[in-house]
C-alpha cells in the first residue's frame, strides 16, 4: 500500500497539469477536531508548503454537526479558491451543498474518505461534477487486464456501478501467485521471503507493475479521482490522453 505522505501528495499534484497562472493559490485545510483530523491536517499543511500553496485557513469542525456556515464564512474571508479536506460522505455531502447555497466559488476541491463513495456521487448528482477525491485503482488508466475487471465487475452489479478499489484487492491474487512462483513452493516462510526480499516486483497486475520494499509492502501508486458526469476520471497519476483535470467553474455558470 503507499504510505500517507503519497497520499496527500496526490491531493494537489493533478493540478500540476495546468499552467501556475490558473491553479488555486489559498487553501483551506478541513479537518474533523480530532486525533484523525488533525494527523490527516498535519499532513495536509505540509504538502502544501512543498508544492509552493499557501495555507490561508486551518479549520476545525465538529464531525456529524451538518453545519458549515461558520466555517464557510471563513474561509470566504481568507480568499479561499482551493479546498482539502478529510470527512465522512454524509458531512461531505453537506458541506458541498452549503458551498453551493453560499456561493462560495472554488476552483479545486479534494476530499479524503468521503468523496470517493460511489453513493456520494450518485446523492449530489451534477453537484458533484468537478470534485476530487482520494482513490485506490482506476480502470481507465489502462493496467493489464483493467477493462476486463471493470467489465465484469459491471456485469455482476449493473452498469451503473464501477469500483476504485477492487483492483487493489485483484491484484492481490496475482501477485500472490507470482510470488509462489517464484519461491517454487506453498510454504509460508518461503513465499513471505520473496515479500521480504527487497527485489520482488509483481509484474503486469491491474495495478500495474509493484514493487515490493524489504519490509514487505508492495507500494502502489496512489490515485485521485474526479467526479465528472456520474464517472470518475483519474488526474493522478497525470495522463493527459486519458483525462486532464478540469478547474470547477462559479456555482452559477454550470
Amino acid at each position: 500500500f503507499f504510505y500517507a505522505g503519497k497520499l496527500m501528495e496526490s491531493s494537489v499534484a493533478g493540478l500540476e497539469v495546468l499552467p501556475k497562472e490558473q491553479r488555486p493559490k489559498n487553501f483551506t485545510v478541513l479537518v474533523g477536531d480530532n486525533p484523525d483530523g488533525h494527523g490527516f491536517g498535519g499532513g495536509a499543511k505540509g504538502t502544501l508548503e512543498k508544492f509552493g500553496y499557501k495555507l490561508a485557513l486551518y479549520e476545525p469542525f465538529i464531525e456529524g454537526s451538518k453545519d458549515f456556515s461558520a466555517s464557510i464564512l471563513r474561509m470566504k474571508a481568507a480568499n479561499t479558491d482551493g479546498l482539502i479536506t478529510l470527512t465522512t460522505s454524509v458531512d461531505g455531502i453537506a458541506l458541498v451543498r452549503q458551498l453551493k447555497e453560499n456561493k462560495l466559488n472554488l476552483k479545486y476541491v479534494w476530499g479524503a474518505k468521503g468523496f470517493w463513495p460511489i453513493e456520494f456521487g450518485e446523492t449530489l448528482g451534477k453537484d458533484a461534477d468537478y470534485l476530487v477525491s482520494d482513490g485506490h485503482w482506476a480502470e481507465a488508466l489502462g493496467a493489464p487486464a483493467s477493462k476486463e475487471l471493470g467489465g465484469k465487475y459491471r456485469a455482476q452489479f449493473g452498469a451503473p456501478k464501477y469500483s476504485d478499489t477492487i483492483g487493489n484487492y485483484y491484484s492481490m491474487i496475482q501477485h500472490l501467485i507470482q510470488a509462489i512462483e517464484k519461491a517454487g513452493t506453498i510454504d509460508n516462510k518461503a513465499v513471505r521471503d520473496v515479500y521480504y526480499s527487497g527485489t520482488f516486483v509483481a509484474k503486469d497486475t491491474v495495478e500495474g507493475d509493484i514493487p515490493f520494499n524489504n519490509i514487505g509492502i508492495g507500494e502502489i501508486q496512489p490515485v485521485a479521482l474526479q467526479w465528472w458526469q456520474g464517472n470518475r476520471m483519474p488526474v493522478v497519476p497525470i495522463d493527459t490522453k486519458v483525462w486532464t483535470l478540469k478547474l470547477m467553474p462559479p456555482w452559477d455558470q454550470r
